[in-house]
């Protein structure tokens, strides 16, 4: 149907779709990303969070509250694994977007996630711009997953770099695939943080990278 103006009823509704308000519902154990994640989207009008989780406990009870249109869950969950909450959430609310937040997760667990049911896998350290690009793309229907989570999985598919890692390049590696920081993997090793510093430069050398996710998604099943 065609409105006075030349403006159609369906231009109308879909104007009314992108009007609408997102209701946000954000589970993850990380204090800072939480507090990241909610100023974040307060800079954005069309999205709003409704409710907020820190484990899989909390994110279990949301399930007999209303639905959300947007349900952003973390796999490293303390207390729980996130994926088991993504099969619980799919079945409680179906209609809502699942999309999983991460700084580092196995092939696997990107492949499960998935098959599981959510939309998307975006990378908690992507900058803001490509974060939002990101998230309207898979509001939009479009499968999207960060460039540097789609980097580990293609690098699933091609042979692991050989690289002759030190014994002590390995621990702060491997320390490091944990969440540590420069200053707890020092104080873990009994050495100061310029060493830590020094090893992990020498560890992007040898492995042609520029960051320490870099450096996990590269040597991912060998260290």
């Amino acid at each position: 149907m065609i409105l006075r103006g030349g403006i159609s009823w369906d231009a109308l509704r879909v104007g009314a779709w992108w009007c609408m308000t997102n209701t946000i519902a954000i589970i993850e154990d990380n204090v800072e990303f939480m507090t990241y994640f909610a100023q974040l989207f307060e800079r954005y009008t069309d999205f709003t969070i409704k409710y907020k989780a820190v484990d899989f406990k909390e994110g279990l009870a949301l399930l007999p509250l209303s639905p959300v249109n947007i349900v952003f869950v973390d796999l490293g969950l303390p207390d729980g694994s996130g994926l088991d909450l993504i099969k619980k959430i799919t079945r409680a609310w179906p209609d809502s977007t699942v999309i999983v937040l991460s700084i580092f997760a196995g092939t696997q667990s990107i492949i499960s996630a998935i098959e599981l049911g959510a939309a998307g896998y975006l990378h908690k350290d992507e900058p803001e711009n490509r974060f939002m690009e990101g998230l309207n793309d898979i509001l939009e229907g479009n499968p999207s997953i960060s460039p540097m989570i789609a980097r580990s999985l293609l690098s699933y598919f091609r042979p692991k770099k050989q690289v002759a890692l030190t014994d002590r390049e390995t621990e702060i590696l491997t320390l490091s695939k944990k969440g540590l920081e420069r200053k707890e993997i020092a104080e873990q090793l009994n050495i100061s943080i310029n060493t830590v510093s020094s090893h992990i430069k020498k560890i992007f050398k040898k492995l042609g990278v520029n960051s320490i996710t870099e450096a996990i998604y590269e040597t991912s099943g060998t260290v």
